[in-house]
């Protein structure tokens, strides 16, 4: 997953990082339960704009879904 959720300590919250920005915090929350709604919403987000996600989801369209395999 491209965000998470850690714990700091000295400032009791929960931040939010992207881990391809290394030191960008995304956001501060007081509970753990809106850190992980805010990096969920976050992955979800860059998800539908990725191309390969995309091409990935029209697979699992044309994909039965059950494969039987002897």
């Amino acid at each position: 997953m491209r965000y998470s959720v850690k714990y700091e300590c000295e400032k009791k919250i929960w931040i939010v990082s992207d881990s391809t920005k290394p030191g960008e915090i995304i956001g501060e929350h007081f509970s753990k339960t809106s850190a992980y709604r805010q990096a969920h919403a976050e992955q979800e987000f860059w998800r539908q704009l990725d191309p390969i996600s995309k091409h990935l989801e029209k697979v699992r369209e044309i994909i039965p879904q059950t494969l039987v395999i002897r």
